[in-house]
């Protein structure tokens, strides 16, 4: 999303396809991207969830040097019944 109230605009912008495509990311100012960076070395959910590092990319938003995001962490990575009985962390940061 591009403010358009200050002169910005919404725009496509085409992302590469297929097994070693590297997607764009844009992050608007006080936005936080959570991630867990895999290289194919875990080969269950279950095994990344407890030996990934969580990294964290923060874009804060300078005239008030600040950023906020949330978490969702559900348990096995595949089904929404983490969801429905509530098998999950919550962060909110």
């Amino acid at each position: 999303m591009i403010n358009e109230t200050k002169g910005g605009k919404w725009m496509d912008i085409p992302a590469p396809s297929g097994p070693n495509a590297k997607v764009n990311a844009h992050l608007k100012p006080g936005g936080i991207i959570a991630f867990q960076e895999n290289n194919k070395k875990f080969n269950t959910t279950a095994a990344m969830m407890v030996n990934a590092t969580l990294a964290l990319i923060v874009n804060r938003n300078m005239p008030v040097n600040y950023a906020e995001g949330t978490l969702y962490i559900d348990k096995d990575g595949e089904t929404l019944s983490d969801l429905k009985e509530n098998k999950f962390e919550y962060y909110r940061f």
